[in-house]
């Protein structure tokens, strides 16, 4: 849930970040970390620096030629 950086999904995760199951509690809390980083606006920087890298690394590839990538 937090992968997909749904701030849709903070109640639930919220719900379960309270559980006595140690790996469930921390993997909530990681998650809501990840969700509430996203949504920020270093988050929201930070992807769209990675979306230029995507839309640049094919025409490295032609130019430098396709043993490099």
């Amino acid at each position: 849930m937090g992968a997909i950086s749904q701030e849709s999904s903070i109640p639930i995760l919220k719900e379960f970040a309270s559980d006595s199951n140690r790996s469930v509690k921390e993997t909530c809390e990681i998650a809501l970390a990840k969700i509430e980083w996203d949504n920020s606006e270093e988050g929201r920087k930070h992807q769209e620096s990675l979306k230029e890298e995507q839309e640049v690394a094919p025409y490295v590839c032609l130019v430098l030629g396709d043993d490099i990538c």
